[in-house]
């Protein structure tokens, strides 16, 4: 469903009497709220790798602004980098600090949580920042961003919602919210329509994660004998 589509329905129906600007801009609330999860599809890989965007650090600051793509950075990811000696058994060097037992799957590629920074999300128009616990030293190439994108704004009708129409997301999903905070707009009982939101945000994760389960349990490793 179109965004264009999607305020004249609403306008037809449960909005009548209200501006189309009003309706586009409650969808616009509605579209932040639902939006703003980790879902599999809204991580932010960066388009010239394929893979989470890299953190530059520096020795002994132990602040820094994330990706000014993302509304939230969950954590750094390292990897284990792979060294190929002249017999042809591969030798795998650990980074520092690495968790081995866990692991993400991202675009096909393994990475390990890092256990010492954690994220903050973003403010209003700000960037998410993220906070080490111990010095992460000068580096360009250690530390992946896990970072969920923020939504565009809906500030037009040709601005579509990024979030896809998956087995009917949009008429299950988002139209319902909306229909439930333009009933607030009415009645003022903002409470229940953010709880309502809340809950068909966790449908939504489930509907487009599926079967995803981020980092899929316990997984050992060892060193090639």
């Amino acid at each position: 469903m179109t965004t264009s589509e999607m305020i004249s329905l609403a306008i037809n129906t449960q909005a009548q009497g209200f501006e189309r600007e009003v309706v586009r801009a409650i969808l616009d609330d509605v579209h932040n709220v639902l939006y703003k999860s980790e879902i599999e599809q809204f991580r932010y890989l960066d388009p010239s790798t394929g893979r989470p965007p890299l953190l530059t650090t520096q020795n002994n600051v132990f602040q820094y602004n994330g990706n000014s793509n993302c509304w939230r950075v969950s954590g750094l990811l390292l990897r284990k980098s792979s060294i190929i000696d002249y017999s042809g058994v591969p030798d795998y060097v650990e980074m520092p600090d690495i968790n081995t037992t866990e692991f993400k799957i991202i675009n096909g590629n393994r990475y390990f949580p890092y256990n010492f920074a954690q994220g903050a999300d973003a403010l209003e128009n700000a960037s998410p920042t993220i906070t080490f616990s111990r010095n992460p030293g000068a580096t360009t190439a250690i530390f992946y961003q896990d970072g969920y994108k923020k939504p565009t704004p809906i500030s037009s009708d040709r601005i579509q919602l990024q979030i896809p129409d998956a087995e009917g997301a949009h008429r299950q999903i988002v139209f319902p919210t909306l229909m439930k905070y333009i009933e607030a707009q009415n009645n003022g009982n903002y409470a229940e329509a953010m709880q309502f939101a809340e809950a068909m945000r966790v449908k939504l994760e489930e509907k487009l994660n599926g079967a995803y389960s981020g980092f899929p349990g316990q997984s050992s490793y060892s060193r090639p004998a």
